[in-house]
């Protein structure tokens, strides 16, 4: 008689959700059996079914510009990574966004992080962990590895007037934040005070 697993032992095997797990049962990707308590126990051949079909490579390419008027560069990053990775087309996940990386509104870097905790990807890649976010890289790194989650930054050299450009925006970002808290966010010495910063900067 083959060994069954409980849904804690089996999220630890395949690196997923309980919520994957449950779905998996109610789509019949995954084969339970209910015991006498009402409790769910998966056999030990699904689960080496599920390793060599479901935990194929699967990369989330992410991707992120400062500007609509990027998109070129956008491109060149997904292109970049893909070339670098050797990645078909069945391998690969791409997630994109346009916008600050100090922002957490990124419907691309949601989707990303989803996907993660669900299990659906089991690789990370990017050119440059501020594609990512701004600040506080380490912490996401450091989710990824808990999650068994490899992460790849394959270098790329950066358009140096792009780079200067998002950190000018990041910069009036967080000034915009601050000023709004300090004097409100239609104020005029919130504008005032976001312009002579503005100025500085790009001096």
């Amino acid at each position: 008689m083959q060994k069954l697993y409980s849904l804690k032992e089996v999220r630890k095997i395949l690196g997923v959700s309980r919520d994957t797990l449950q779905r998996w049962d109610r789509e019949g990707r995954l084969k339970c059996i209910r015991m006498p308590s009402g409790r769910r126990r998966i056999p030990e051949s699904e689960i080496l079914r599920i390793l060599g079909s479901e935990r194929r490579r699967k990369v989330g390419i992410y991707a992120r510009v400062s500007g609509y008027g990027q998109k070129e560069d956008l491109a060149r990053q997904i292109e970049y990574i893909k070339e670098n990775l050797n990645l078909s087309e069945d391998e690969m996940m791409v997630l994109q966004d346009t916008g600050s990386g100090l922002s957490g509104k990124r419907k691309g870097l949601k989707k990303l992080l989803r996907l993660c905790l669900e299990g659906e990807i089991n690789e990370i890649a990017m050119t440059y962990p501020d594609r990512l976010t701004r600040f506080g890289y380490e912490y996401f790194a450091e989710i990824f590895a808990l999650l068994g989650i490899k992460t790849h930054i394959i270098n790329k050299e950066p358009d140096e007037k792009s780079l200067e450009q998002e950190l000018v925006d990041d910069m009036l970002a967080i000034v915009t934040c601050f000023a709004g808290k300090l004097y409100g966010m239609r104020s005029s010495k919130a504008r005032q005070l976001r312009k002579k910063i503005k100025e500085e900067l790009m001096r």
